[in-house]
């Protein structure tokens, strides 16, 4: 009798967990879709979303003609807040929502660029060996590591104090830029919440002028 009244407490409160995780990922996706294109939106041609149920969307930017980028995707991913397990394991795993974008540069990079936060360990040792180091700035070294085949191009890139400094104003949303030169592709990778969304996209728009 106990057993089964401890089993339908315990199954109510899954379905609470998934039906209260739900709404508020549904909730988290609209908004941030919604930041999303009011920052795109004067850029481009066109602006659409497809949703992957209640685990993110994508969005594809056709920018205007005198814009860098032909076009920008961008990918949302949300944490399963449906799973009545992620909340005590966020506590050990900090999962955030995830922010990555894909901005297709109309001209070719000079050369490949990865800046990457320096307590990002592991991307850091898997970055390509003919890859060199690059002294950018005193505080912004701190903080990022710059990796490049030509020293002189991410120097002139960060030498504009502004872009250093966005970066150092959102410097715990950011967890990899990359310039491909092979790909004409500017991507980033950072966490998505309100406040960060329309700074990363923002700083991806100033980024690609510079670049």
């Amino acid at each position: 009798m106990y057993e089964f009244e401890a089993i339908a407490i315990i199954a109510s409160f899954f379905i609470i967990v998934y039906i209260f995780g739900s709404f508020r990922n549904r909730k988290l996706a609209k908004k941030y879709a919604k930041i999303i294109k009011e920052h795109l939106t004067p850029y481009s041609e066109f602006v659409g979303f497809r949703a992957f149920g209640h685990s993110g969307f994508r969005c594809l930017s056709q920018l205007k003609k005198n814009e860098k980028f032909s076009k920008i995707e961008i990918a949302v991913t949300l944490v399963d807040r449906e799973n009545l397990m992620h909340y005590p394991l966020s506590l050990i795993t900090h999962e955030h929502d995830n922010l990555v974008c894909w901005a297709f540069l109309k001209h070719k990079p000079i050369s490949q660029i990865e800046i990457l936060p320096k307590t990002n360990v592991k991307a850091i040792k898997e970055l390509p060996d003919d890859l060199k180091p690059v002294v950018v700035e005193e505080v912004f070294d701190e903080r990022f590591i710059v990796k490049s085949r030509f020293e002189d191009y991410p120097k002139r890139l960060f030498a504009d104090n502004l872009i250093r400094q966005d970066m150092l104003g959102f410097k715990d949303y950011v967890k990899r830029i990359s310039i491909k030169d092979e790909d004409s592709l500017l991507y980033l990778l950072g966490t998505a919440n309100e406040i960060s969304i329309p700074q990363l996209v923002d700083f991806l728009l100033k980024l690609g002028n510079r670049i």
